[in-house]
């Protein structure tokens, strides 16, 4: 993948007048070939629709690895290795991952900037209507990608118009300046944009009114504290006004079935994906892939040999939610909704001649169905999986399984290595070729690349922020809590969904921050929760990271445990022993400023005032949507 950095920034707005856009009938559609000139675009509506369905997908390809480097290994979710340098918090300014996931979200920016530009510009038959919709939701989209670099990097720079960038020649000379404003600067852009949205109900995959104002409300929520380190009340207002806001007027639901917010038939297009990135299956355009199921599984998986995730996980921590231990089948068994009991039946009762294995599935009605959507575990059982076979049960057995039953001369490629006992689940994870044609209106994944829809902000976790913007300020967040009757209520509306026993009474902020954990996990997110609570409480966040058991057992320890060829694998559940893994230290942006990632080392050379102190940014005249009453002044 090409790779770009912050001070090549004006350079990179213009190429985003030069790329190809999708077919503006449908932007979920597959992309068209077709390749454009600026002097003959933006002529009529469907150009500037396609002009901006292409800041759904393209952009962002290179950011796809790091929402999960950074949302879910730092937080603790994705056991990588013992020596992965996001799980482990081991790496510097020079970490070319960190490099990388920093360049894409600036080049979301800069594509945004110039879409918003053009579009400005278009005339004749261009419909005010549809101008300000594509101009709305690409604000919305650069929104989304300044809410990553700030919670992840802190002190940032704005570049409100990638044009004026490139005019004054002053690429090499930007600024970073304070996280409030920056907060400040995505608050008011937010609310441009939902002047010039439409009011929908989200079935269209397209961002509108109530995309820009969850996200508002998000934003709201994690800038409480980023004007002086104490939780500002009134912001927490703005934050719950704004998430019930969504909730009761937007006319979204929350999918009745978990595991169908994350399949393409139903999940692309579906009210509770308030902002999702689109992909199609390409070879001869790769950044409109989502390229991430190899990261997540091992080689034979989907079919086609691409896959090098058997050595990671879902971590021993996350497991610990879902009430399992890993060491003990019977917990596994006892949190999932459909499990085969003793998976070694499908060895014994294998039908060579007819090809068949016989197996019984149960089903478990009163579980939390997250755990297993999120990971796959022993016994579980998938049926949209291999679909085209007797679907894919998880035996833990590396020498018979589904997959390399089906896998020709690929027939002894290892599966189950995770040193978890886990595996990756609904979330990031399709399945085979079958499973993708069955998924995409016939289209065969390519190798390593599907159309797995990534959703960056849903309508469940609005409902979990306004739960938290009902908790009154506090000097820690152990001491926050609430039981607000309606804020109780959105609690119990994930969790019934969920199939998770209903809370009652008060909801501290630790549990909240679990029940966060166990609805968006693999999501890109949890990082972020604990960055929320660092700006008010970091020896509290700190506390809770330094806790968090890191470790594994290791994948033939498990396999003795669970009877998986007992010749090979002799470990009982009476000696196998758990590597620890603990955290010493939480890592330090610029100033040492906690829970913040170290400003990439290649952009500080190439631009030696990102390395100076922190600027105010000057929104007179500069923004002329500005409002302080907006941030500034509450």
């Amino acid at each position: 993948m090409k790779k770009h950095n912050i001070h090549k920034l004006a350079g990179l707005g213009l190429l985003a007048a030069a790329l190809t856009f999708q077919s503006c009938e449908d932007f979920l559609d597959r992309p068209t070939e077709d390749s454009f000139t600026v002097s003959d675009y933006f002529k009529n509506d469907d150009q500037c629709l396609a002009a901006v369905n292409t800041l759904y997908a393209s952009p962002w390809n290179d950011y796809l690895r790091g929402i999960y480097n950074i949302g879910d290994k730092l937080s603790g979710n994705w056991m990588a290795g013992d020596k992965d340098v996001f799980y482990t918090m081991a790496f510097n300014a020079s970490q070319a991952d960190l490099a990388d996931a920093s360049n894409a979200l600036w080049l979301v920016i800069s594509h945004c900037n110039t879409t918003i530009f053009y579009i400005e510009k278009a005339e004749g038959g261009v419909s005010e209507t549809v101008k300000n919709q594509c101009i709305g939701e690409a604000m919305v989209i650069k929104c989304m990608a300044y809410f990553y670099l700030v919670r992840a990097w802190g002190a940032i720079p704005i570049i409100h118009s990638t044009q004026d960038v490139i005019d004054s020649k002053s690429s090499f000379e930007l600024y970073k300046y304070r996280e409030q404003d920056v907060y400040d600067y995505i608050i008011n852009t937010l609310l441009h944009a939902m002047e010039l949205l439409p009011k929908k109900n989200g079935e269209d995959g397209r961002i509108d009114y109530y995309s820009a104002e969850g996200l508002l409300a998000k934003v709201y929520l994690q800038a409480a504290a980023s004007k002086d380190g104490s939780l500002n009340a009134a912001i927490l207002e703005k934050a719950k006004e704004h998430a019930k806001n969504v909730i009761e007027e937007s006319g979204r639901s929350l999918m009745e079935n978990y595991e169908d917010i994350f399949r393409m038939s139903t999940g692309s297009k579906c009210q509770e994906g308030l902002i999702t990135l689109h992909w199609a299956v390409s070879a001869a355009r790769w950044t409109i892939n989502n390229w991430c199921q190899p990261d997540f599984v091992a080689a034979i998986f989907g079919g086609t040999g691409n896959g090098w995730g058997q050595w990671g996980g879902p971590s021993l921590e996350l497991q610990k939610l879902f009430d399992v231990d890993v060491t003990r089948p019977a917990s596994i068994m006892a949190s999932a909704y459909a499990y085969v009991a003793d998976p070694n039946e499908i060895k014994d009762n294998y039908d060579k001649e007819k090809d068949v294995a016989t197996f019984t599935v149960t089903r478990n009605g009163n579980v939390d169905v997250r755990r297993q959507v999120t990971m796959s575990m022993y016994g579980d059982y998938y049926w949209n999986w291999w679909r085209d076979k007797e679907g894919f049960v998880n035996n833990d057995d590396n020498d018979y399984n589904t997959c390399n039953r089906f896998a020709g001369s690929d027939a002894t490629t290892d599966l189950f290595n995770s040193p978890t006992g886990a595996q990756a689940g609904f979330k990031t994870v399709y399945g085979n070729s079958e499973d993708h044609k069955a998924e995409d209106n016939g289209v065969s994944s390519n190798g390593m690349c599907g159309a797995m829809p990534t959703h960056l902000l849903r309508l469940s976790d609005v409902y979990l922020v306004y739960v938290e913007a009902c908790m009154p300020p506090a000097a820690t967040g152990d001491a926050r809590s609430t039981s607000d009757a309606t804020a109780l209520k959105y609690f119990n509306d994930v969790r019934k969904r969920a199939h998770a026993s209903e809370h009652s009474g008060v909801i501290t902020l630790n549990e909240l921050m679990d029940e966060r954990r166990r609805e968006l996990a693999f999501e890109g997110d949890n990082w972020f929760d604990f960055v929320r609570l660092a700006d008010y409480d970091v020896a509290g966040a700190t506390s809770k990271i330094l806790a968090q058991e890191r470790g594994y057992y290791g994948g033939d320890a498990l396999k003795g445990v669970y009877g998986i060829d007992p010749i090979k694998y002799k470990t009982t559940i009476n000696d196998i022993t758990l590597t620890s893994i603990k955290l010493t230290q939480v890592i330090s942006g610029a100033g040492d400023k906690k829970f913040r990632l170290p400003f990439p080392s290649s952009d500080v050379v190439a631009n030696p005032n990102l390395g100076k102190d922190v600027q105010t940014y000057n929104f007179d005249g500069t923004v002329d949507y500005y409002k302080k009453e907006n941030f500034a002044e509450l």
